[in-house]
């Protein structure tokens, strides 16, 4: 995650308004190691789905 953008904690309606603060180790290592981070994911509320269409953003497609 960016610090300042919206940090959506897995489609979770009511977490729609959290802000990052800081960049994820992830992000930071994988930067550190050449990679160019152009966008994020769309998943299920919580991961607890099969399918993807997640109520924030609608389907991946």
């Amino acid at each position: 995650s960016k610090p300042g953008t919206a940090m959506t904690m897995g489609g979770v309606r009511a977490l729609k308004d959290n802000i990052t603060q800081h960049r994820c180790i992830f992000s930071e290592r994988i930067e550190q190691a050449g990679a160019i981070i152009v966008g994020k994911t769309n998943s299920p509320v919580m991961g607890f789905r099969g399918t993807c269409d997640n109520y924030l953003f609608g389907p991946s497609r």
